[in-house]
């Protein structure tokens, strides 16, 4: 963060050594935004929800705008999904006030302003939280203007976008996001995500290939994905960079696309039962 109040990019070794000997850093510890940007990772990465909370306190009483301690304590100290939309909101408010003309001077590519990052967090914590308050229209919403905000998507926006835009039936932006180079990075998750397109576009035996050959060797995994998610859209705490809770996330939305459209969703357990052997083994709704 003091790094990115002057300069832009990654700094090398010669870059710290003058900044450490400018004597800017022994001033770090009487910067509010600083100390609590600090206590506020802390707590991030804190394995013990106690202590990550009252790291996250100190934090806010260090700096009462510090967006990502104030996440920490909207996941904990929220008494529901909308108390916990309603702390985000006011957290990603402040974020944009406080960030000013950075937002603009770096439309597109926000990640490359390391201080934007804490509003990138928020906004997609809220993205989240709004999907497991019910109101996923505003949720995707928040995850189109991620997108847009940032072409590098350092937090990996584009797989639980294209879960959204699946959900909603956006035919024409999951095309745009399925057919683009790099989602190809998560190859399973995206060939079932087209499996879905596929049925929703009425492309039968495009789709009847792709499922069988998904299918061989993940039957578990494939009768799962055809039983009904739970009525409480799995809320996965505040977002960090932790692979298995991103990648529990995506398949989380993953579920709940498919049965967000009655079509889709009779066919994956028509397909089911079929490979299954016989109506007796249809799962339970």
């Amino acid at each position: 963060m003091l790094w990115a109040r002057t300069s832009r990019g990654v700094p090398n070794g010669e870059d710290v050594q003058k900044l450490v000997a400018s004597g800017d850093l022994l001033a770090l510890k009487d910067d509010p935004r600083e100390a609590a940007q600090e206590l506020a990772f802390q707590a991030l990465e804190a394995n013990d929800g106690k202590w990550a909370h009252f790291l996250a306190r100190q934090a806010v009483h260090v700096d009462p705008s510090c967006a990502d301690a104030r996440r920490v304590l909207a996941d904990i100290d929220a008494s529901s999904h909308v108390d916990r939309v309603g702390r985000l909101k006011k957290a990603l408010m402040d974020e944009e006030e406080r960030l000013g003309a950075v937002r603009a001077e770096f439309a597109g590519r926000l990640s490359d302003a390391v201080e934007a990052r804490p509003y990138l967090r928020t906004r997609f914590d809220l993205a989240v939280a709004l999907w497991a308050a019910g109101r996923r229209k505003r949720g995707n919403g928040h995850l189109e203007t991620l997108f847009a905000d940032d072409a590098p998507d350092v937090l990996g926006v584009r797989y639980p976008l294209l879960m959204a835009r699946l959900a909603a039936g956006d035919a024409d932006g999951v095309g745009l996001l399925l057919d683009h180079e790099d989602t190809a990075q998560a190859d399973l998750i995206v060939r079932w995500a087209r499996v879905l397109q596929r049925v929703l576009a009425g492309e039968e035996a495009g789709a009847e290939a792709l499922y069988r050959e998904l299918r061989e060797g993940r039957e578990a995994e494939t009768d799962s994905l055809a039983t009904p998610p739970a009525a409480d859209f799995a809320y996965p705490g505040f977002f960090r960079d932790d692979i298995h809770l991103y990648a529990a996330l995506c398949l989380s939305m993953l579920h709940n696309a498919w049965h967000a459209h009655p079509v889709a969703a009779a066919w994956l357990r028509d397909h089911v039962v079929t490979s299954t052997g016989g109506p007796d083994s249809r799962p339970s709704p």
